[in-house]
């Protein structure tokens, strides 16, 4: 969940909830609902959609509205607070909020968010420390085939023979038109709690089974697996920068975008010093 967004959500419907409530009306515009002295008006309800059922609609807008005031109205008894004191919160929610969605539509349309593997590489060798493994992963080749085929025992002994992953793209080529599934990502790491889940290893002890094993043959009633693993990590270790690069395209962007924001207000503030008088009569 986004609680930003939640937060500014909830704050301007809070806003709007106070702003129908306070708002005066002609005497001819209908009356949808009265809570105490605050009164629901047809017209405070215009401009929303209100989607196939308009019926519908309007009778959960209002009963979500009385509740809503029964809340306000209670808390405005019970707060500590003064009048004043809400006011000023509430006017500052409502800056906070137009700052806000101003420079979420500046970054949509400014923010450059190409991430080169260049980049990512060279941000990946300046954090490793933010990369630190939570879980073993493999740099691994299997192939699945079915049961009953006859040339298992062959596939089996060049699998567990092959030395790198140049040779087991040979050895995947070689039997594709026979296997039901294969795997070969020859720079890619991927975790081997996600290996578990297509091959059925069932193990205690994942760093000792790592250790001791560099092929795995499993079968199942129905199929057979292969598995030859090339290599491994163990968890604290750091991270493969395949395995991270989605997390690292994000901390690029948000840094990105934390710098443009900066930039633009400290461009923004003085370009309005050039073009307007400001006072400043404390200084």
């Amino acid at each position: 969940m986004n609680l930003k967004k939640t937060k500014y959500n909830f704050c301007f419907a809070t806003i709007m909830l106070l702003a129908i409530s306070c708002a005066s009306k002609s005497g001819n515009d209908k009356i949808l609902a009265k809570v105490g002295d605050k009164y629901l008006y047809a017209t405070d309800i215009e401009g929303y959609n209100t989607g196939s059922d308009s019926t519908e609609f309007v009778k959960k807008f209002v009963a979500n509205w009385i509740n809503n005031q029964i809340l306000i109205q209670h808390a405005q008894k019970n707060t500590g607070e003064s009048t004043e004191e809400i006011d000023q919160k509430v006017e500052k929610l409502r800056q906070d909020l137009y700052l806000a969605e101003y420079e979420k539509d500046f970054i949509r349309k400014n923010l450059d968010t190409t991430v080169t593997k260049n980049q990512i590489t060279e941000f990946y060798n300046a954090n490793k420390p933010l990369f630190e493994l939570r879980d073993y992963v493999v740099n691994v080749f299997y192939m699945k085939f079915d049961i009953s085929e006859k040339n298992n025992s062959k596939i089996g002994n060049d699998i567990r023979n092959c030395k790198n992953a140049s040779e087991a793209k040979k050895i995947e080529e070689k039997y594709s038109s026979l296997s039901v599934n294969s795997y070969l990502e020859p720079n890619a790491w991927i975790f081997f709690s996600d290996l578990m889940r297509e091959v059925p290893i069932t193990v205690d002890d994942k760093a000792r089974f790592l250790e001791l094993n560099n092929f795995y043959e499993t079968k199942t009633e129905e199929d057979i697996y292969f598995v030859r693993i090339f290599d491994y990590k163990l968890k604290n270790e750091t991270s493969p920068v395949n395995i991270v690069e989605n997390k690292i395209k994000s901390l690029i962007l948000r840094d990105r975008s934390q710098k443009l924001i900066s930039t633009n207000r400290n461009n923004i503030i003085k370009q309005f010093n050039k073009e307007n008088e400001v006072q400043n009569y404390t200084k």
